[in-house]
């Protein structure tokens, strides 16, 4: 009997043993039954990007195991089974061609975003600009701080919004799509974090975020917050966020345009120090307290929804309700005076005020120490702030011994740059910054302020680094006035003279200028339809080959022959990437053929002559027998069916008009 006994708890526990290894619920395989991922790839990457699934041990490493596939529609859908995944936790890894998240243009810029996740916990994972700066964080808490993985990504991904001045909870990232209430405040954030870069500086700049923040959940890069918040600050200073928005709705109709705006000035409000301007604050005054902003030191003025710069008139309001100690002031009808002591205005002797009786009569408040070198334009002439004394312009001009005539109207405008200058300091070459008493916009070259060009006003600099980068300039009269360049002539021939305004309301190109005598080189903004690739005479489509970064054109990189794209200014000009003959690294971007972008067969070029494809029915409209090649001919075509034609890339066909021309040309 006893023997039975141990015979049958013998058997018990080698039972219970097998039971307990297939009922493992430990959490740590993925392996019972194959998980399906599933999601969209959100913004930044054009659409046919690779998405790919790695598998990471206990300690978030990856174990070299990955499954790859492809979008399945142009939407960024995507469902992967993780197919013998022992782990639950993988790396889901997009690639693919950077998209420009202003004008919705894919580039030819390779880009990659990644998403952490837990595949026991949710099968479903969009891939977007919030979860690739958040990963490395969510990752961290994992392993460091020993959070579950949702609670880390909820963490993480509130912690990269904060950063950006963004205050929503989203409670379910990965139900809040891209196209609903996440939009407005993810497609902010890939607006932001693009600016005025070069395609090939966003990558560096998004892996360098998700790095910083990866131990303390503070973006710490004060440097990349100052530049990316001026970035912001100058499209709402000259209205290029109403084109940014323009350029978004052509190809994004979903976005909440209000929100995307509300997000993007948010940034440069935090940045700058001046918090959120609601009612409450309505008329509140407060100073830029970023140092390293072009923007340092002026005062904005909250009117309700939005900050602004203060005018001269609510600085002094400002000064007003400021007050130091020891400053002083006459009461309303001048007939008492007080000085400022221990938080509160006091009555004092009237002869404390004689100093500043005549001033106060015409209004240029009390002259403290605090706004030693301030000037003050009044009906009477300029008032200048002067050992806490104010004294009139050519006081402290002559007590200067600077020859400076208030009759002369060029000198004039000497004055108005002494007075748009007062006290600046030195900053960081190419730093712009609008005048302190008027909208004029200078510039900080060769050790000094100096008064910018009209493109520099709007452009900023043009430099070494910015060659060939080109961008849109509105004229502003006063701007150009004030450089006292009158206008500028060009002789066409003997004969003709051309005179011009020295600047207009054109593209504009940085362009370079080389002194063969003694070599030296100079950088300078020159009209951009110079430069225009098909004819030197078309202003209509100017820089076409350019993607759009904000207010900034960046030319197009090189391509892979056979790469066709559409223009950026005339969207309905081909243009087909051609390496040069015998080269396969080198190559260049010519006018194409309308059927080399209309039926998604690719550019026809040389190293692809007689390739056949297959592609929609498509009606030709040929050239105009009147038309002057000179005046930029080129056939249209329109597809009249999706049912599929077969067609050969012929590149000596008979009816093209160019010889870079090659159309695909329909088999019969």
């Amino acid at each position: 009997m006893i023997f039975d006994l141990q015979k049958h708890y013998t058997l018990f526990i080698l039972l219970a043993c097998f039971f307990a290894a297939c009922s493992d619920d430990s959490g740590n395989s993925a392996s019972d039954s194959d998980k399906t991922v599933s999601g969209t790839v959100q913004g930044l990457i054009a659409k046919g990007a690779t998405i790919s699934v790695h598998e990471l041990d206990e300690k978030l490493q990856q174990t070299g195991y990955a499954i790859e596939s492809e979008a399945t529609n142009d939407q960024g859908d995507f469902s992967i089974k993780a197919k013998d995944f022992t782990s639950q936790y993988a790396l889901l890894k997009a690639e693919g061609y950077l998209r420009n998240d202003i004008t919705g243009q894919k580039t030819s810029i390779n880009a990659t975003l990644y998403k952490f996740m837990d595949i026991s916990e949710s099968g479903k994972a969009n891939i977007n600009v919030l979860s690739h700066l958040a990963h490395k964080r969510a990752i961290y808490l994992v392993t460091k701080k020993h959070m579950s993985v949702a609670k880390a990504q909820k963490q993480a991904e509130s912690e990269v919004l904060k950063s950006f001045g963004i205050e929503e909870d989203f409670d379910n990232t990965e139900d809040a799509d891209l196209l609903e209430k996440q939009n407005a405040a993810m497609l902010a954030i890939s607006v932001l974090m693009q600016g005025y870069l070069s395609n090939t500086d966003i990558d560096e700049r998004l892996t360098n975020y998700a790095s910083d923040i990866e131990k303390d959940g503070v973006w710490n890069d004060t440097t990349t917050i100052t530049e990316i918040a001026d970035w912001a600050y100058k499209q709402y200073l000259y209205s290029t966020i109403d084109k940014i928005e323009s350029l978004l709705e052509d190809w994004n109709n979903t976005v909440n345009l209000s929100d995307f705006e509300k997000h993007v000035n948010h940034f440069w409000w935090h940045a700058y120090g001046l918090g959120n301007c609601i009612e409450k604050r309505k008329n509140e005054i407060v100073i830029n307290t970023n140092e390293m902003s072009d923007y340092s030191d002026i005062f904005f003025i909250c009117r309700p929804d939005i900050w602004r710069a203060a005018s001269a008139k609510e600085k002094e309001k400002y000064f007003q309700q400021n007050p130091k100690d020891g400053d002083i002031r006459y009461n309303d009808d001048l007939s008492v005076c007080e000085v400022y002591k221990n938080g509160s205005w006091q009555r004092t002797k009237n002869s404390d005020c004689n100093d500043i009786k005549f001033s106060t009569r015409i209004n240029l408040g009390i002259c403290t120490s605090e706004r030693e070198k301030y000037i003050k334009m009044t009906d009477y002439g300029a008032y200048v702030c002067n050992d806490e004394k104010w004294i009139t312009f050519d006081s402290y001009i002559h007590s200067r011994r600077l020859d400076i005539s208030l009759d002369d109207e060029i000198l004039k405008k000497n004055i108005e740059f002494v007075i748009d200058t007062m006290l600046w300091k030195d900053a960081p070459d190419g730093t712009l910054r609008k005048g302190n008493a008027t909208d004029i916009m200078y510039i900080f070259d060769n050790n000094a302020w100096r008064v910018a060009t009209v493109p520099e006003a709007v452009l900023g600099k043009c430099t070494e680094k910015d060659l060939n980068i080109a961008g849109y300039v509105n004229f502003n009269k006063d701007q150009d006035i004030i450089n006292l360049d009158g206008v500028k002539c060009e002789m066409r021939n003997e004969y003709y003279e051309t005179c011009y305004p020295s600047y207009k309301t054109a593209y504009y190109r940085c362009a370079i200028s080389i002194n063969y005598e003694t070599s030296d080189t100079s950088f300078y903004w020159d009209y951009a339809y110079k430069y225009t690739y098909d004819s030197p005479r078309d202003e209509s489509c100017p820089l076409d080959k350019y993607d759009s970064v904000g207010i900034k054109l960046i030319p197009w990189s090189n391509g892979k022959d056979g790469e066709s794209r559409w223009g950026f200014k005339c969207k309905d000009r081909c243009y087909v990437y051609e390496n040069l003959r015998n080269d396969t690294t080198q190559g260049y971007w010519r006018r194409g053929d309308i059927t080399e972008c209309l039926l998604g067969l690719g550019g026809c070029t040389s190293k692809r002559d007689g390739e056949t494809g297959f592609g929609p029915t498509i009606k030709i409209i040929p050239y105009q027998y009147s038309c002057d090649p000179g005046n930029d001919c080129s056939r249209s075509a329109e597809i009249t069916s999706n049912t599929q034609q077969q067609y050969v890339c012929d590149t000596h066909a008979d009816d093209r008009l160019y010889d870079y021309e090659h159309p695909w040309v329909l088999v019969k």
